[in-house]
C-alpha cells in the first residue's frame, strides 16, 4: 500500500477543516500518518484524528513522500525521505521573498485551482510539471439541499470581517437594492478572531448604522459543519463580493445546499463558480492589496467600481422578487457542481499525483 506523512493544522479554521477532510478520505486509500500543526482543535467529529496525530513520532513512514498542508511563507519542513510536496492556499498574485524562498524547496506543489497554479508558474522558478491542481470539496453529507422557505428574502456572507472580501461594500450594496419596505435580511457570519473585540464592533457598527441597518443580522461563529449548515438551510442566497479568495470553503457549501450565489468572478473560486451555478461579477483592474491590517501593499487584489457594486444590487433585486414570486426554486447547476467537488475527490487527486512522482 502506498504510505503518506501528512502534516496539517487540524482544527475548525479554514485550513484546519482542509487538513481534517483530506486526512480522512486519504486514510480510506492510503496508509497515511499525519503530524497535527500547532494545537489540535477540530470539532467533535474528528476527535479521532488527535490520537492518530499523537503517534506520529513513534509511526511516521521513513522513506515516504510527505505533504504539507500549510501557508507559503512556512514550507521548509518535512518529515520523511521521499519527495517534499507543499500545499499552500493564497489569495494575491504576488509572492514576498519570504514566500518565494519557501514555495521553491518542496519538489513538488499542489494548489486548489488553475487560477493558483498559474501564479505560482509566474512568480516561482519552477517547472510546470511539478505543480499540481487538487481542487478542494463540499461535505454532501453534511451541506444537503434543502428546499426554499416562505417569508422574508434572506441573503448570508460567510467569512471573517476583512476589506479582502468586499465587507466594505456588501453593506453599500443591500442599500442600493432595498428599502425599509423590503422584506429582506441580509445575515453576516464574520466573526474574525485575528481582530480585536472593538474592531469586530466597528464592522458591525458599519453595517448597522446605514439606512437598512435593521434588517442586518449578524450570526455568531459556529462551532462545527453541522452549526454552519443549520444556518445555510435557511438561506435564500449567498453573497460573497470578494476581491481575492484562495477557495472559499462557504460559497461551494451553499451550492451544495442547493442555495443561490453571487461571487465575483477572480481568483480561486473561479474553479467551480461558472455563469451557470453562479451570478458573476466580473472584475477587470487590478490594485494594490491594502488594508492596514492583514494586507499592507505585497501584491494586489482586484479593484471593485461602483459600476461593480450596481451590478451586486441589481443581482440581490433579482433574487428578492423571484423569491416574492415564489419562483426561485433551488440552485441546480450549483448541486451538480458540488457533486462533483467532494473530499473524496480531492483525496483521490492526491494519490493520482503521489503515483505520477513516485
Amino acid at each position: 500500500m502506498m504510505k503518506l506523512n501528512l502534516i496539517a493544522p487540524l482544527n475548525c479554521m479554514s485550513y484546519g477543516y482542509v487538513g481534517c477532510f483530506i486526512y480522512e478520505e486519504l486514510k480510506k486509500l492510503i496508509d497515511v500518518k499525519v503530524r497535527c500543526i500547532r494545537n489540535f482543535s477540530a470539532e467533535e467529529r474528528f476527535h479521532y484524528i488527535a490520537q492518530d496525530a499523537s503517534k506520529f513520532n513513534h509511526e511516521f513512514h521513513h522513506d515516504a513522500p510527505c505533504l504539507k498542508i500549510w501557508h507559503q511563507f512556512d514550507l521548509n519542513d518535512f518529515t520523511g525521505r521521499g519527495p517534499k510536496i507543499g500545499f499552500p492556499i493564497f489569495e494575491l498574485d504576488k509572492f514576498t521573498d519570504l514566500e518565494k524562498h519557501n514555495l521553491s524547496y518542496p519538489d513538488h506543489l499542489l494548489v486548489c485551482s488553475e487560477w493558483a497554479k498559474s501564479i505560482i508558474l509566474k512568480e516561482i522558478d519552477r517547472k510546470e510539471e511539478t505543480v499540481h491542481v487538487v481542487p478542494l470539496g463540499v461535505d454532501r453529507e453534511t451541506f444537503k439541499e434543502e428546499n426554499i422557505n416562505s417569508g422574508p428574502t434572506r441573503f448570508v456572507n460567510y467569512g471573517k470581517w476583512e476589506v479582502r472580501k468586499g465587507h466594505d461594500i456588501l453593506i453599500e450594496a443591500f442599500n442600493r437594492a432595498f428599502t425599509q419596505n423590503d422584506d429582506v435580511q441580509l445575515f453576516m457570519s464574520c466573526e474574525n478572531v485575528f481582530l480585536k473585540p472593538h474592531q469586530q464592533q466597528e464592522w458591525m457598527q458599519f453595517y448597522a448604522n446605514t439606512e437598512v441597518g435593521s434588517k442586518v443580522v449578524f450570526i455568531k461563529r459556529q462551532e462545527d459543519q453541522l452549526g454552519v449548515y443549520n444556518t445555510m438551510k435557511d438561506m435564500d442566497c449567498g453573497v460573497f463580493p470578494a476581491r481575492a479568495e484562495g477557495w472559499n470553503l462557504e460559497l461551494l457549501e451553499m451550492m451544495s445546499c442547493g442555495k443561490h450565489v453571487i461571487a465575483t468572478n477572480v481568483t480561486g473560486h473561479t474553479e467551480f463558480c461558472n455563469s451557470d451555478n453562479c451570478m458573476l461579477i466580473d472584475l477587470e483592474d487590478m490594485e494594490t492589496a491594502f488594508d492596514g491590517q492583514f494586507f499592507n501593499g505585497q501584491g494586489d487584489w482586484y479593484s471593485i467600481e461602483d459600476k461593480h457594486i450596481d451590478q451586486l444590487a441589481e443581482y440581490m433585486k433579482n433574487v428578492h422578487k423571484l423569491k416574492q414570486e415564489n419562483k426561485l426554486g433551488q440552485n441546480e447547476e450549483g448541486i451538480k457542481t458540488a457533486k462533483e467537488f467532494t473530499w473524496a475527490k480531492s483525496a483521490e487527486k492526491i494519490v493520482k499525483v503521489l503515483e505520477e512522482i513516485l
